[in-house]
């Protein structure tokens, strides 16, 4: 498993897109820009495996 620090996106891209999707360790991580700041998480849904950057937030 991966340790550290990896580059996806820089913030202004992040923020003109408001979401985004890189590869790490095989695994797709979504990144969202929110009225909360960045998050970031597996980009598949729990319960249906569905891919939440596509989805509402």
């Amino acid at each position: 498993m991966h340790q550290g620090w990896t580059r996806a996106v820089s913030v202004e891209e992040l923020r003109r897109k408001g979401r985004t999707v890189f590869r790490l360790d095989g695994r797709q991580i979504a990144l969202f820009d929110t009225a909360k700041g960045i998050r970031a998480c597996n980009n598949r849904c729990p319960h249906e495996g569905y891919p939440l950057r596509e989805g509402t937030l």
